[in-house]
């Protein structure tokens, strides 16, 4: 029998089951604090997947996504930026997923959701703003619909600026995530250029009166020297190229832009109301506008209430001249070109002035103005305790009605979007791949800019002394825009008469006359196509020596494109020769004798 003492075995504790216990715990109690962000979160999420899922892409959503996928990186980089005006950036994201071949509308639309989500990420869960807003914001119209179902870069940008928002208040201690997300904001759009530069001016100016010295933060002055640096050469590369095509003139060119100084008092005092509260214009170039005093007052009034709440909030924290500076740089790059759908930049601004005040203090009653305090003070003497209540109560409800119309516009164009056709892209394409007519010649009009036409616009008669349009040709490099939007659904341009064979619109002005003639006569040497895209002028066919009658317009598609609660109609229609409406697309023809410019049906 051995003696030898049996060693007492010691049990481990499991240190991965605790770990595991512990993970919960955390994930549990996050998730009971943030609870209605979850909701507000994932809520967000199916709204924008649901109706993107039906969304119909058009121009401005396929001409990024041609770019992508058909530029090389070279000449995305260093020659397409000069012609779109904007940063490559989300030229060379959507590039990911347009080179390896993935479908148009799932990699267009995966990226976008993924932007829109960080943005409605960082607001949620990031920021201190008020819960009401928090529960609010992410469904008005232009963080949900606007930027969150059409795919564009605006998503980004705005999470950009919270980014820098989230980090501001630390900028002197943890300079590099606010130079970083500012870095962001310039690549994301040209607008983000001028914001990054007046909240780094801002910034620059402030420490400077403070510490007497640019260079007593090394970390802080290395940042910012990246900083310009990095946005001097994406404004060097955005830069508009000899020859490029400014402005949205209609086919006439008839319109004239207004002056800058309405530009800018349209951005102080049209565009602030019209992110949230008015619907006054409909989706267009502000420079083209002109309202009149009856359709400016509700905006401005609204606008100016919008100014009171937002500098108000902002004298009490210090943060007005960063308020004001910042935006008169946006009023003023918002000069050269300003569309309505570009509110929701506005709106982004807005919300990451406010997230910056409420890290530095939660907005409370002390921000309301000292004579509605004391106004308050006198009713409550009159009226009682009770009554004040109640008319407060009466306020609150009214305001909550206000913040609620941005909602009612997201739902009104979320259904307008999940019921109509939001453009022809779709259609356009299964029409061509259900009838197999992938093999045929397609041709379509251009823009034509006649001098003759133009002689009361300065504007469009400085581009023609110029050079650019192509003498008695009228002649322009870029195209009507159903083939554009249809074009990312195949593998290859369809157009035959593409300049230079791209699949995307140049932007480049014909500036050689003898080129655009060439031009002309190549084409008339191929003969009559059999689909020809464009809008009914005699010149269209004449100048190509096409004959009129020996084609029939076809209806492909029919559109209704939604504006906060109202929406365009329009409708694709198409030139058929005749022996193909009738041999291959199998609709008889009525043969009815019809002037120019009817419908056939």
């Amino acid at each position: 029998m051995s003696n030898t003492a049996e060693t007492p075995t010691i049990i481990q504790p499991d240190i991965s089951a605790n770990r595991a216990t512990n993970l919960r715990k955390r994930l549990f109690t996050w998730f009971a604090e943030q609870r209605l962000h979850c909701i507000v979160f994932i809520a967000y999420a199916t709204v924008t997947v649901t109706v993107s899922c039906f969304h119909e892409p058009w121009f401005d959503e396929a001409q990024a996504w041609l770019i992508a996928r058909d530029c090389s990186w070279k000449e995305l980089l260093t020659v397409r930026t000069h012609y779109e005006g904007h940063p490559p950036l989300w030229w060379m994201l959507l590039a990911i997923p347009a080179k390896l071949g993935m479908p148009y509308e799932i990699g267009l639309k995966s990226l976008n959701l993924m932007c829109a989500a960080l943005m409605i990420w960082l607001l949620e869960f990031k920021t201190k703003l008020p819960e009401l807003l928090k529960v609010i914001l992410p469904f008005s119209y232009f963080l949900c619909y606007q930027y969150g179902v059409t795919s564009r870069p605006y998503a980004l940008m705005i999470a950009a600026m919270l980014l820098i928002a989230i980090n501001w208040n630390n900028r002197n201690t943890k300079p590099w995530p606010v130079i970083l997300s500012m870095m962001l904001l310039c690549a994301t759009s040209s607008y983000g250029l001028a914001i990054a530069g007046m909240l780094a001016l801002n910034w620059t100016i402030q420490f400077l009166c403070g510490e007497r010295s640019l260079i007593k933060n090394k970390q802080r002055f290395a940042g910012l020297v990246l900083l310009l640096v990095f946005a001097i050469i994406l404004l060097l590369n955005v830069l508009p190229a000899p020859g490029t095509y400014h402005g949205d003139f209609d086919i006439h060119g008839t319109a004239t832009t207004s002056p800058a100084w309405v530009s800018v008092f349209n951005t102080w005092l049209v565009m602030p109301s019209e992110t949230l509260f008015t619907s006054t214009l409909s989706d267009g170039n502000m420079q083209f506008i002109a309202l009149t005093p009856s359709e400016l007052f509700m905006p401005c009034v609204m606008s100016c209430l919008m100014w009171c709440f937002l500098i108000q909030i902002c004298l009490r924290r210090k943060t007005a001249s960063l308020l004001l500076t910042t935006y008169l740089g946006i009023s003023v790059a918002f000069t050269a070109h300003l569309s309505m759908h570009h509110a929701g930049i506005i709106l982004g601004f807005f919300i990451a002035i406010l997230a910056i005040d409420c890290d530095i203090e939660k907005i409370n009653s002390n921000d309301w103005p000292q004579w509605i305090r004391n106004l308050n003070n006198r009713v409550m003497t009159l009226l009682g305790p009770k009554k004040t209540e109640r008319y407060l109560r009466f306020f609150k409800i009214l305001g909550l009605i206000f913040m609620l119309v941005s909602v009612y516009w997201t739902a009104s164009a979320s259904i307008c979007d999940i019921r109509y056709d939001y453009s022809s892209s779709r259609a356009v394409a299964s029409f061509i791949k259900t009838n197999h007519l992938e093999q045929y010649r397609w041709m379509a009009g251009w823009t034509r800019v006649s001098k003759n036409d133009t002689a009361s616009n300065p504007e469009i008669n400085k581009i023609i002394d110029k050079g650019g349009y192509c003498g008695g040709t009228d002649y322009t490099s870029w195209y009507g825009s159903t083939l554009i939007d249809s074009a990312p659904y195949f593998d290859h341009t369809l157009l035959a008469n593409a300049y230079k064979g791209r699949s995307y619109s140049s932007w480049e002005w014909c500036v050689d006359p003898y080129a655009g003639k060439k031009d002309i006569e190549t084409w008339k040497s191929w003969g009559e196509p059999e689909f020809y895209d464009t809008l009914y002028q005699p010149f269209f066919f004449s100048d190509l020596g096409y004959d009129r009658n020996h084609y029939t317009k076809i209806k492909i598609a029919e559109t209704k494109t939604p504006w906060k609660s109202t929406w365009s109609e329009g409708a694709c229609e198409i030139y058929v020769r005749n022996d193909i409406y009738e041999n291959v697309l199998h609709s008889p023809d009525p043969g009815i004798d019809w002037p120019d410019g009817a419908t056939r049906r």
